[in-house]
């Protein structure tokens, strides 16, 4: 919690001195790092990884890449899926990640973007402590792009953010 919570600071802050990285990078990364629990709950994984370079802070970028992945796993009903994408559009690097889940009403999005507001009926492990998509919106908006969130029509939920781009 602690943690968490230090860097929602650090990105409400603002960002360090930004360096060029690759969000498909960080995904790769991401995704490797949270092979236990893609095997212990399991869902499939699809990726389609083009290469998204941005300019950022490379600490609060791979949290936010963190937070997506992890949520689309816990936040997942057994035998799910998750798809993680990255690439460009218009200038702006970007990664989408979307799982498989129960149904979430469209009214009830924005508030998972606010710290400690959790979806109770949303399936997974009770763990958590409701700050990793409010760390993503924080990160993002610290360099100078944004994340959005809609619920899919068949249950689950699509998370894109997105980040100028390097030239």
């Amino acid at each position: 919690l602690i943690e968490a919570l230090l860097t929602l600071a650090r990105s409400d802050r603002g960002t360090a001195p930004r360096e060029p990285l690759d969000v498909a990078a960080l995904a790769e990364d991401a995704l490797d790092a949270a092979a236990p629990a893609i095997r212990a709950h399991p869902v499939t994984v699809q990726t389609a990884l083009d290469p998204a370079p941005a300019m950022g802070d490379p600490v609060l970028l791979e949290r936010l890449v963190t937070n997506l992945i992890d949520n689309a796993v816990r936040h997942n009903v057994p035998g799910g899926w998750v798809q993680v994408a990255t690439g460009t559009r218009e200038g702006m690097a970007f990664i989408d990640v979307a799982n498989g889940g129960p149904l979430i009403p469209a009214e009830l999005v924005p508030a998972l973007f606010e710290p400690f507001r959790r979806l109770s009926d949303r399936a997974g492990s009770p763990d958590g402590m409701g700050l990793g998509l409010s760390i993503v919106r924080s990160v993002a908006l610290a360099h100078r792009g944004q994340a959005t969130a809609r619920p899919r029509p068949a249950g689950g939920l699509e998370i894109t953010v997105s980040l100028p781009g390097c030239a």
